[in-house]
């Protein structure tokens, strides 16, 4: 009895983890929101590593959390492969069972909230990126029909004078 109360409190241990890199994660998220509309290529840049150092901890916790459920379901002699946390529940004393379902809802709910801030953080990219390659056609003359480069970066060959901003090949 006691590796399967050592398992699950190792298991109770790296939820909170994981909920406590999450929250950081969304932290970064938020902040990544404030810093697109103010366009700090640099913050971003670090926003970006603070994030990508924070998911490969996700990662490993994940990993670690994996093992840990397959260490439960060998002792309670259940499949590993359909094993839930609602299983995992149900297997354990009340007292873990409480801890594990109230980790879970709180990992469910920042999960959640990461993916929110996410899709707005994609559209405030990608409205950007259009925001800025009609800059590039008006500042280079360029409308739709006669671009620089067709698809795979071949060169277009011009037709016709085109009215620029700036007029010069580079």
């Amino acid at each position: 009895m006691i590796a399967i109360e050592e398992t699950i409190n190792n298991l109770i241990d790296i939820v909170e983890k994981e909920i406590k890199y999450n929250l950081q994660l969304l932290e970064l998220l938020v902040q990544e929101q404030k810093i697109l509309v103010s366009s700090d290529v640099t913050a971003v840049e670090k926003n970006v590593k603070e994030q990508d150092y924070l998911i490969g901890n996700i990662k490993k916790l994940e990993e670690i959390r994996v093992e840990n459920v397959n260490k439960i379901s060998e002792i309670y002699g259940k499949s590993n492969k359909n094993l839930k946390f609602s299983d995992i529940i149900e297997l354990v004393s009340e007292e873990h069972a409480d801890k594990l379902s109230v980790l879970m809802e709180k990992l469910k709910s920042v999960v959640e909230n990461i993916t929110k801030i996410n899709i707005n953080n994609k559209y405030l990219i990608e409205s950007g990126l259009e925001f800025l390659e009609e800059n590039v056609k008006v500042f280079y003359g360029a409308n739709e029909k006669e671009l620089f480069y067709k698809k795979g970066g071949k060169e277009k060959k011009e037709k016709g004078n085109i009215n620029r901003i700036v007029d010069r090949k580079v």
